[in-house]
């Protein structure tokens, strides 16, 4: 491209370019700023944001921590605290259940324990069970006519037995 000497077309071309930067320089404060946005979610995990740990993908924890110099867990002379044994527990597996059979004679005769050397206690968490509950209208007869209850409506028609 040849310039031309024309003062006229030279401010025109200037004009032209300076337009031009204008709309450069907008386009790359925009991208900035859309750069430095990813960049700031890429930085997000369940530590510093309000995602949720799966969402850390494989970028996982260390398991020591660097800063303290302590494992992850319950630290070497900390206290733990664990559930402790109840006086009257729901079920006895009594010591029947778990008597020692030292001899013919013990089995054969089915000797009372003298004592109860240990006792050890399990905590369940009962399973679940449906509980159903049968609901019976009743019916009076007043004056030769009957009149029956309503069922609440909470309690819906099943298929009879």
């Amino acid at each position: 491209m040849e310039l031309s000497n024309d003062i006229s077309i030279l401010k025109d071309l200037v004009v032209k370019l300076l337009t031009r930067i204008e709309t450069l320089e907008q386009e790359n404060a925009a991208l900035k700023a859309e750069n430095a946005e990813l960049r700031f979610r890429l930085k997000q995990n369940s530590g510093n944001s309000h995602r949720p740990p799966s969402a850390d993908g494989l970028h996982k924890k260390p398991a020591f921590n660097q800063s303290k110099g302590k494992k992850t867990g319950g630290q070497i002379g900390h206290k733990g605290k664990t559930l402790s044994m109840v006086s009257n527990p729901d079920r006895t597996g009594g010591p029947a259940s778990y008597r020692p059979s030292c001899c013919f004679l013990s089995l054969l005769f089915k000797s009372d324990v003298s004592h109860i050397s240990q006792k050890r206690q399990v905590f369940d968490i009962p399973q679940p069970r449906l509980e159903i509950t049968e609901h019976q209208l009743g019916v009076i007869t007043c004056f030769g006519e009957a009149h029956q209850g309503l069922f609440p409506d909470r309690v819906h028609l099943t298929q009879p037995v």
